[in-house]
């Protein structure tokens, strides 16, 4: 008779970031000696959290709903990876920032503060 499977990880985080390193390639599959941290490193970390936590009802925060919707970069420059949320990124000095379903790494794009002031000068 098999026993189930129930080991568990004792003070597991509720949220991990997987880290692809600084120079992350655009497709995931040519990664190479990707990490978990509890820490983000690196700009290019993606957020991950708990599936179990949220499957048992666990409550999530407003802030963390955010911060795992929300990713951005500029419209002109590579821009907006370390902003990790909307008022963050509008406390900045982001502008035009609107929702980009095409996005590759980011699922909103806008105008970073130092492309609006180079847009002005001009």
């Amino acid at each position: 008779m098999s026993k189930a499977h129930t080991n568990k990880v004792a003070n597991a985080p509720d949220v991990i970031w997987l880290q692809i390193g600084e120079d992350a390639p655009v497709d995931f599959n040519d990664c190479s000696e990707v990490t978990w941290s509890r820490d983000r490193v690196f700009k290019s970390d993606i957020k991950y959290m708990r599936f179990d936590r949220i499957r048992n009802g666990d409550k999530i925060t407003s802030a963390d709903q955010v911060d795992l919707l929300f990713s951005l970069t500029c419209a002109r420059c590579d821009a907006g990876i370390d902003i990790d949320s909307f008022d963050e990124a509008v406390q900045a000095g982001w502008r035009e920032i609107i929702r980009d379903s095409r996005g590759i790494a980011w699922n909103y794009i806008g105008l970073c503060p130092e492309c609006r002031s180079k847009e002005s000068a001009e």
